[in-house]
């Protein structure tokens, strides 16, 4: 005991983590350990840990004794423990045995040869500092184990998933009397010792693996109940009474589920063990779930951890590379509960979410979910899930759900590998599912969706292709399409692409508002463009996503039917396209030079086939000027640029400007536009500047030399909206938006009382002056408030492009707006 004192005074201190994430397991930097991918020839049976643990709780010493059987006649074996380890010494059936070690692995010279099914027992005396897998604070300490194979951190095992402990583990754990040691199974006493310690003495009776051994230490307040006749405990952290008491109410729904849908609890003999502890993390370990206090309240992450005790705690991967078995299907499983506590959208809601992750780490990372070098990654949890739920999809509820629960029958209590799930499955499909295990498992991406369609002589033809560049050329997948009718759908498919990239589909039917691809929800799989032939082509040409963020909106609000084109992503848009849409509307932003002769041809293309075109370029005019394009074709002139004003006047009687007035933002000089006789008419215009939107009098054309990132929507002033409206109404397609009645409101002065200055790194200075209480707001493009100031005199401060909620803005345009007592706004331009 000298010895241990020694150690433990050697050692310093660990401080609580606050970097611990949900579930805290991945990284895209994972790497498996190779010291501890070893072989061996003995089954592990038990283990005993009698450990203390030490204030600040950062360190520990003791004991562990490992029971094994000797799985073939051997005369040493190896074992892993971490080198924050010291070993006092080990014994073997009670003599002292011999060992050396390199790196995490110790090698041990067993005293005397075991023949096979002969039992021993290897018995570890220990002290140290447990490295990154102890996390201490808040007045106690809890264990988090799973993630790089770290439960050799704190205590000695053969530390891979895939050899359980047979019959369970049994822990005695010494900690201050101040706080309740929580661990697997059930506790059989608690023991008095001096110097105000208790020994907290725990039994679990299961099979489990050395990653699901945990301690949570705290001062708890016990909560307990009984649901469908086992026992439900809650360890609630002082000051989060109330939240366990919610969360057990939550926690009686989701086990409702799954003792239905896969099988009654599997350690109803024991406990449902749940418990608070620092930060925000969530881990399955084994009748004890933790979690976080900022995951207290999260159902979803109650859902995910509580499913675990079914998939990956009583049935386990057999090794790391295929943790699929474990996240993937629980991630699945998760979303069941959900459905029962929020109802279907609630479901929808959980596997689109999914999806939209899982897309994105494909995204970043290209990985397959089986041998990933990120087996925590989302693709695992993810794609996994929807692995499932296409799975699901393709065999049908009767099938999939049965061949589940006898893989969970078969395996329970030990481990399984993906061809065991594989041959359960094909046993209920009655066909190979291999194509569909290598397609989804093993290969990386997804299928990436381009469809378009359009509606002639009463048939609506649909074409899908691949144009996927990771990944299989070719995935072998069923797609659905939804044909759209005065808000309600028909559903047509599956239809396979199987040998081919593309299909196509022809039906004779009734122009359809709008299709759309896997209605029902069915397919891992991402958009890149459904081509609404006969809808509005938004032209996406100034590269910064602007036309999506801001113009898409607007077209979204009118409930018009676009198709979005991205030049930068797909090039300049195909004749045929252009051909059958109702209209184009054309944005350049404020790129220079942006009317290239291949675009010139594209816009002459329309305007020859009688599509009308609307062109939002501050650029073009100064580019062109002097050009028949610009004056034959659009109907202006270039006369200048502007100087900032804010008022956006539309001329009255026009179809474009009726009269209406919009709130230009005044920091950007836009070109000034004179009509052509004959060719061009004005239809918004700055007071005694000159027009800045021009309209076609053959009801084809309208052109803006302003960008409507600069038109605010102000109280008073027309909307944005208000204008796109009136253009497609001028191009005959029917918009829900009418003409506004317009407030007189004075036009805004200029900008003495507020100044803004900028400086390297992306940093912007405010500077800000009122006799009142007054607040200085930053908004979006899109007119969302994402930071404010309140402040009376003089405000001067840093906005480095971060939100009142402490989040990173996206690079772009921002504006500065100063109320001063609500009687009037300067706004200014930010980068």
């Amino acid at each position: 005991m000298i010895y241990f004192l020694f150690c433990i005074l050697s050692m310093n201190p660990q401080s609580w983590d606050n970097t611990i994430n949900f579930e805290g397991k991945s990284s895209p930097n994972f790497q498996y350990p190779t010291d501890s991918v070893i072989e061996h020839d003995y089954n592990v049976l038990h283990y005993e840990i009698d450990i203390e643990v030490f204030e600040p709780f950062d360190s520990l010493a003791g004991y562990c004794t490992m029971t094994s059987r000797a799985e073939q006649t051997i005369d040493s074996i190896e074992y892993h423990l971490g080198m924050n380890m010291i070993i006092d010494s080990i014994m073997v059936d009670g003599v002292v045995a011999s060992y050396t070690r390199i790196a995490d692995t110790v090698y041990i010279v067993l005293p005397s040869t075991y023949y096979i099914d002969e039992v021993f027992s290897v018995k570890t005396y220990y002290c140290g500092e447990p490295a990154n897998r102890f996390y201490s604070g808040y007045n106690g300490f809890f264990t988090c184990t799973e993630s790089a194979e770290a439960s050799k951190k704190w205590y000695p095992c053969f530390d891979q998933c895939w050899d359980k402990a047979d019959s369970g583990v049994t822990q005695h754990i010494t900690v201050p009397d101040t706080i309740y040691a929580v661990c697997n199974g059930l506790i059989t006493s608690i023991d008095t010792l001096s110097g105000n310690r208790f020994t907290y003495n725990w039994d679990h009776n299961h099979p489990i693996a050395t990653y699901l051994i945990s301690i949570a230490a705290y001062n708890y307040t016990i909560l307990e109940r009984q649901h469908n006749g086992y026992t439900l405990i809650y360890y609630a952290l002082q000051d989060y009474i109330s939240l366990a008491q919610m969360m057990l109410d939550t926690t009686e729904v989701i086990l409702s589920v799954y003792d239905t849908l896969i099988d009654i609890y599997p350690f109803a003999d024991e406990k449902m063990g749940q418990c608070q502890v620092p930060g925000s993390i969530g881990m399955e370990n084994q009748t004890c779930i933790i979690y976080g206090i900022r995951q207290s309240i999260d159902t979803q992450v109650h859902s995910h951890e509580i499913g675990h005790m079914w998939w990956g705690d009583e049935l386990t991967c057999i090794n790391y590379a295929q943790m699929f078995l474990n996240e993937g299907t629980n991630s699945y499983y998760e979303s069941f509960p959900l459905l029962e506590i929020r109802g279907i959208q609630g479901f929808l809601d959980n596997i689109t979410f999914q999806r939209r992750s899982g897309l994105d780490y494909d995204d970043s990372c290209h990985y397959p979910i089986l041998n990933s070098p990120d087996p925590f990654g989302l693709n695992v949890y993810y794609k996994g899930a929807w692995f499932h739920h296409m799975l699901r999809n393709l065999m049908g509820d009767t099938l999939y759900f049965p061949a589940m629960r006898e893989y969970y029958q078969t395996y329970r209590g030990g481990n399984a590998s993906i061809s065991e799930l594989m041959t359960v499955m094909e046993s209920y499909y009655g066909d190979s599912l291999d194509w569909f295990f290598h397609q989804w498992l093993e290969e990386t991406d997804y299928p990436l969706l381009r469809v378009g369609w359009v509606h002639e002589d009463d048939t609506l033809t649909i074409r899908a292709d691949q144009v996927q560049t990771n990944g299989p050329a070719i995935f072998r997948i069923p797609v659905e399409f939804g044909i759209w009718e005065n808000d309600s759908i028909t559903v047509i498919g599956p239809y396979w692409m199987e040998d081919y990239s593309h299909i196509t589909v022809k039906l004779n039917t009734d122009e359809p508002d709008s299709v759309t691809i896997d209605p029902n929800t069915k397919l891992y799989y991402k958009l890149d463009q459904c081509i609404a032939a006969n809808g509005v082509l938004l032209v996406d040409d100034d590269g910064t996503g602007n036309a999506q963020i801001l113009y898409q909106t607007i077209f979204d609000e009118l409930e018009v039917s676009i198709h979005l084109w991205n030049v930068n992503q797909n090039g300049l848009p195909g004749d045929s396209f252009i051909k059958h849409v109702k209209a184009v509307f054309w944005v350049t932003g404020t790129r220079d030079n942006p009317m290239t002769p291949d675009r010139r041809e594209k816009i002459r293309y329309a305007l020859e086939n009688g599509t009308p075109v609307a062109i939002f370029s501050p650029k073009t005019p100064s580019q062109l000027q002097g050009t028949p394009f610009l004056s034959d074709t659009l109907g202006f002139t270039y006369a200048g640029v502007t100087t900032s004003d804010t008022l956006f006047q539309g001329v009255a009687g026009d179809p474009v400007g009726n009269g209406l007035r919009w709130f230009n933002i005044p920091i950007h000089n836009s070109s000034v536009l004179t009509p052509v006789t004959g060719s061009g008419t004005g239809s918004v215009y700055w007071p005694g500047l000159g027009h800045g939107i021009v309209r076609g009098e053959n009801f084809q054309t309208v052109f803006s030399s302003i960008d409507l990132r600069w038109v605010y929507n102000m109280p008073g002033y027309s909307t944005k909206a208000v204008l796109i409206a009136n253009i497609l109404n001028y191009f005959g397609i029917a918009t829900p938006v009418g003409v506004e009645e317009v407030a007189e409101i004075p036009i805004v002065g200029k900008h003495s009382n507020l100044s803004v200055r900028y400086a390297t790194g992306g940093r912007v200075f405010l500077y800000a002056t009122s006799p009142v209480t007054t607040e200085l707001s930053v908004y979006d493009i899109t007119g969302r408030r994402v930071m404010t100031w309140t402040f009376q005199g003089e405000l001067d401060v840093e906005w480095a492009d971060r939100g009142d909620d402490g989040n990173v803005l996206p690079q772009g345009r921002y504006f500065a707006v100063l109320e001063n007592a609500g009687e009037s706004k300067t706004i200014l331009y930010l980068r």
